[in-house]
């Protein structure tokens, strides 16, 4: 078991050899320490999958809004286009805020469409 001191120290190879089972089991505190460079290079079916007990449920709303917006701002905009809607909801307004027009450009309609007035609220013009 790594403390979230060594697993914020994992080089983006280090963290590309972790495996799906291993990514899945990870914590909401554990995913937080990782670093920008990291997040943004693990495979999105390796970020998102789970392991069982929760396999195919991927990151729930709690590590979602665990996310610091340095960590979303290294996902793709694949990646986040593969977040279900009931992940979608887990954003906060904050981390909404601070998507690029890349990474919202990877959100389907359906996925916009979940979001609600309060989520909306932290969208920008700039």
């Amino acid at each position: 078991m790594l403390t979230t001191t060594q697993l914020g120290a994992l080089t983006t190879t280090e963290l590309g050899a972790l495996t799906t089972t291993q990514v899945g089991g990870l914590k909401a505190t554990e995913i937080a320490a990782l670093t920008h460079d990291p997040v943004g290079r693990l495979d999105v079916d390796a970020a998102w999958a789970r392991s069982p007990p929760r396999a195919g449920r991927g990151l729930t709303t709690t590590e979602i809004g665990a996310l610091t917006t340095t960590q979303l701002g290294g996902l793709k905009a694949t990646q986040l286009g593969a977040l279900t809607t009931t992940q979608v909801g887990g954003l906060t307004t904050t981390e909404i805020g601070a998507l690029t027009t890349t990474q919202l450009g990877g959100l389907s309609a359906t996925q916009l469409g979940a979001l609600t007035t309060t989520q909306l609220g932290g969208l920008t013009t700039t």
